[in-house]
């Protein structure tokens, strides 16, 4: 599986202000990956996800990662499956933590498998009785994609858990790698940003790697 790597910020790339037309155009832009992402099948979906899961597992950092924030899928809105990757996770003694919402935040807690799971306000899977895990000390944190672009940039769903979340990191003096997994299909040469929207270090894709040299 190839490895393309994009390195750095392109000059005038910085975002320097939101405004209604880059939301909607972010509306159309989300409406339109979605509804393509809806036609994978279900072999095909997990196949491609199969795949980002290996290479995951080839970057350079995976052997020092200690926590790992990874999240399970919305399985009817295809995001990349991430079952491989637990259960390579765990093969290899990581501790393993997924989104709560809890507050109106992004909260993180422990994950073990096979535990009980009830559904979040968004649909997403959460431990029916959730423990913290302590956010200061993740490595990683793995993160679904709407869409994304070549400067590392990633759409999500609109609702801007991921970014408050990094930012609070950054300012606890916290900066895990920020990987995000997406299928092919899902990445654009450039989508709109804000000011507000964090970039990710990798974008892991089936066909392989884009890696961005981003300081946190």
């Amino acid at each position: 599986m190839p490895y393309k790597e994009l390195s750095g910020k392109a000059e005038n790339d910085t975002p320097t202000g939101g405004s209604e037309a880059a939301g909607a155009e972010k509306q159309t832009l989300r409406k339109k990956i979605l509804a393509e992402r809806l036609l994978l099948t279900e072999e095909v979906w997990l196949q491609k996800s199969r795949e980002i899961a290996d290479a995951v597992q080839r970057l350079p950092e995976f052997p020092l990662f200690r926590h790992v924030l990874g999240y399970l899928p919305l399985a009817d809105r295809r995001e990349v499956d991430t079952s491989e990757l637990f259960a390579l996770l765990a093969r290899f003694g990581k501790q393993v933590s997924i989104p709560v919402i809890a507050g109106g935040e992004l909260v993180t807690a422990a994950y073990r498998d096979h535990e009980p799971l009830t559904t979040g306000i968004f649909g997403q899977s959460e431990p029916l009785r959730p423990v913290m895990s302590d956010e200061r000390s993740l490595d990683a944190v793995l993160v679904p994609v709407v869409a994304a672009d070549h400067r590392g940039y990633r759409l999500g769903y609109g609702k801007g858990f991921y970014d408050r979340f990094f930012s609070r990191l950054a300012k606890a003096e916290c900066n895990p790698l920020r990987i995000g997994l997406a299928f092919y299909m899902q990445i654009l040469p450039r989508i709109p940003v804000d000011p507000w929207d964090q970039p990710l270090d990798y974008i892991v894709h089936e066909q392989g790697v884009f890696q961005y040299n981003y300081c946190h």
